[in-house]
C-alpha cells in the first residue's frame, strides 16, 4: 500500500468515482493512514470545494464510509471531520445540485442524526444550514424569473469554493446531520452501513463469480460458433451464384429452377442457424466479459484488504521487536550481581570446632 502524502491523497480523490469499490478502496487507504487524519480531512475539504458539482455527493459518500468505519475504534477521525461539516454544508447549500442529489444528501444527513455519528451541536448546525437551503429553494421556485433576480445571482455572492479550513472549521464539518426530506433518493448510496434506517437499501456491488464458474464459462467459449471450422468451411464452399440475383435470369428450365431453389433453401437454413449461434455467442461473450470485470474488481478489493492486514501485522511486529530491543538493553544495563559465598564457606568445619 502506497505511502501517505497530500499529493497522493489528492490524486486518489481526483480518480474517485461513484462505484462502491472505488469509495471503499480510498476509505480503507485513509483508515490505514489514520495517524494523518488531520491532514486527510484538510485535503478532503479542499478537494470537495474544488470538485465539480456532480462529484460532491461522491465525496460525501467517501467521508460517510470513513467516519462510520472509524467511529468506534478511532473516534478522533469523526471528530476531525465534524470540525468542517458545517462549512461543507454551507458550501453545498449555496449550489444548485439538482433534486436527486439533494434528496441523497437529505437521507445521508438523516442517517448521521439517527446514528449520532457526530457530536450533537455539529449535527444541529448541519441540519440548520441544510434546512435553510430547503426553505430558500421553496421560496424561489414559484417566482417567475422576470419579476425577481435570478436565484443564481444570489449564489454568485458565495464563493464557489469553501474557504481553506481552519482548525475550528474542521470540527464543524462532520458533526451534524439531518434528513429534512425522507423521500428515497434514486441516486445509488454506496455506504454499506445505511441499510437499517427504514429506507430502501442502496444497490450493492455485483456478487463476484466463483473462479470455477469463470473457468467453465471461458472453456465454453472455446466451442463457440466462431471457432466451428466445419460450418465455416461449408459456408465458404457455397456456390457464389447463390448470392447473385442476375443468375436467376439464366435459368432456362424448370428443373434448373428447382435445383437452384433447393440450393438456396439449404444455404438459407445453414446461414440462419449459424447466425443464431453467433448471436448466442455474442451474448455469452458479453456475460463472460462482465464476469471477468466483476472478478477482477473483487480480487483488487481482496488485495487491498490483504495489504491492509499485512501493514497491521507489520506494525505489530515492529512494536514487538522494539519492546524486545528495549528489554535486552535494559537487561544489559543491570549491574552484575557478585557471587555470594555458600553456606559451607560461611560455617566452620567440624575439625575446626574441636581443634584449638
Amino acid at each position: 500500500m502506497s505511502g501517505f502524502s497530500e499529493t497522493s491523497l489528492s490524486l486518489k480523490l481526483a480518480e474517485l468515482n461513484p462505484s462502491a469499490p472505488s469509495i471503499q478502496g480510498v476509505s480503507l487507504w485513509l483508515l490505514h493512514h489514520r495517524k494523518h487524519y488531520q491532514t486527510s480531512v484538510k485535503v478532503w475539504y479542499k478537494e470537495l470545494g474544488n470538485t465539480k458539482n456532480e462529484k460532491k455527493l461522491t465525496m460525501l459518500y467517501l467521508a460517510n464510509d470513513v467516519v462510520q468505519n472509524a467511529r468506534k475504534k478511532y473516534p478522533e477521525v469523526p471528530r476531525e471531520f465534524g470540525k468542517v461539516m458545517k462549512s461543507v454544508f454551507s458550501h453545498l447549500a449555496a449550489l444548485e445540485l439538482g433534486p436527486k442529489t439533494e434528496a441523497s444528501i437529505d437521507r445521508l444527513v438523516k442517517i448521521w442524526r439517527e446514528r449520532q455519528i457526530f457530536e450533537k451541536q455539529v449535527t444541529q448546525d448541519i441540519e440548520r444550514v441544510w434546512r435553510a437551503k430547503g426553505k430558500v429553494s421553496a421560496k424561489t421556485r414559484p417566482r417567475p424569473p422576470s419579476s425577481s433576480p435570478p436565484p443564481r445571482k444570489k449564489e454568485r455572492l458565495h464563493s464557489p469554493h469553501p474557504p481553506s479550513p481552519s482548525k475550528t472549521d474542521l470540527t464543524d464539518l462532520f458533526s451534524d446531520s439531518e434528513d429534512p426530506n425522507p423521500e428515497q433518493s434514486q441516486i445509488p448510496d454506496h455506504n454499506s452501513n445505511c441499510d437499517t434506517n427504514g429506507q430502501e437499501s442502496p444497490k450493492s456491488p455485483t456478487t463476484p463469480p466463483d473462479s470455477d464458474d469463470l473457468i467453465s464459462a471461458l472453456q465454453h467459449l472455446e466451442a463457440s460458433a466462431s471457432s466451428d471450422a466445419a460450418v465455416r468451411e461449408s459456408i465458404a464452399k457455397l456456390p457464389p451464384e447463390l448470392s447473385d440475383v442476375a443468375t436467376v435470369e439464366k435459368v432456362a428450365t424448370e428443373d434448373q429452377a428447382r435445383e437452384q431453389l433447393e440450393q438456396l433453401e439449404s444455404a438459407s437454413s445453414l446461414l440462419t442457424e449459424y447466425n443464431k449461434r453467433l448471436e448466442e455467442e455474442l451474448r455469452d461473450r458479453t456475460r463472460v466479459g462482465k464476469m471477468v470485470a466483476d472478478f477482477l474488481t473483487a480480487q483488487k478489493d481482496l488485495l487491498v484488504q490483504a495489504e491492509e492486514r499485512l501493514e497491521v501485522y507489520r506494525d505489530k511486529l515492529d512494536k514487538v521487536n522494539q519492546v524486545r530491543t528495549e528489554l535486552e538493553a535494559h537487561l544489559a544495563s543491570l549491574p552484575d550481581i557478585p557471587t555470594l559465598p555458600t553456606q559451607a564457606d560461611m560455617l566452620p568445619s567440624t575439625e575446626k570446632l574441636f581443634t584449638g
